[in-house]
């Protein structure tokens, strides 16, 4: 396929294309109509329809089973990776699922069948996310990747060079602290990334249930060089890019009743997977931080 754009953000907070609209009427327009292909019926839409979101009204809600239940997009991707043109992307989940190890990300050669170049596996047990990329599995460190909480990953994939990842979740006894983890180069073949897929992507059961939102895609494009995508700012609620006191009323107008929550909001604070008191709260603890927390 052939794509012109360098930046490819389907991430499902905005699924319908929605930009700074309420919490309300976009709710009512969640789809999944960006994507090129959906399978096994994941839920999309908001906290109204038990679907649980990172920024935004809308996130999606594989089903967990037996069965895939995903969304796939190959339109938009186009032999990435290659040439020494790197391809980075971002994403977030939800662990949710004990008791099985889910693939919550694959990325293959091809727009149709092709060879596997990435996979993305979360260990509930250990509390960890594996990379397998060329035949080989890393894994960041033993509870780098909190059960219960927002999970985000970001990696960089060079074909014939390497691969490298990095993943970030919240303390489960202090929510103004986050959990960095990471793994070291990956030598990778000359496969480029031609397809993705996002949610239960295999192995399924378990207990519990996963979430997948703010997918986010680089690549170079002719002289143009992809863009670094680095982590989101926890606390920094309404995207302004400091964490002051107007974080704290964004979470307010979140708890309201009709919430008031632009597009580009991201209320859950403490990422535990809803939006309540707690999220405020973490908010007060970020700001009453000597110094206080910044982002970067």
């Amino acid at each position: 396929m052939v794509s012109t754009s360098r930046v490819i953000n389907i991430g499902l907070a905005s699924l319908a294309g929605l930009a700074a609209i309420a919490w309300q009427p976009a709710q009512a327009q969640c789809n999944t109509t960006a994507w090129t292909t959906v399978t096994g019926a994941p839920v999309s839409g908001g906290p109204a329809q038990g679907v649980r979101i990172y920024q935004g009204a809308c996130g999606l809600n594989p089903v967990n089973g037996a069965g895939a239940s995903l969304v796939e997009e190959a339109t938009r991707h186009s032999a990435e990776g290659g040439g020494g043109a790197p391809f980075i992307a971002r994403f977030f989940f939800y662990a949710g699922i004990t008791g099985a190890n889910p693939v919550v990300f694959r990325a293959f050669s091809a727009d149709v069948a092709g060879t596997q170049v990435i996979q993305v596996t979360h260990n509930p047990n250990t509390q960890n996310v594996s990379f397998l990329v060329n035949g080989t599995t890393q894994s960041t460190a033993a509870n780098s990747a909190t059960n219960g909480k927002w999970i985000e990953v970001t990696f960089t994939y060079n074909a014939s060079g390497t691969f490298t990842a990095n993943t970030r979740s919240v303390s489960p006894t202090a929510v103004i602290t986050d959990i960095a983890g990471s793994i070291t180069a990956i030598n990778t073949g000359a496969l480029t990334v031609e397809r993705v897929q996002l949610g239960n992507v295999a192995s399924g059961g378990g207990t519990g249930s996963t979430s997948i939102d703010e997918y986010e895609a680089s690549r170079q494009v002719g002289g143009t060089p992809a863009t670094a995508l680095t982590p989101m700012c926890r606390g920094d609620v309404n995207n302004t890019t400091t964490i002051s006191v107007g974080d704290r009323a964004a979470v307010t107008a979140a708890l309201g009743n009709p919430p008031s929550f632009p597009a580009a909001f991201r209320p859950d604070c403490n990422e535990d997977g809803s939006i309540s008191v707690g999220d405020r709260a973490c908010v007060t603890a970020m700001l009453a931080q000597n110094p206080p927390r910044t982002c970067i």
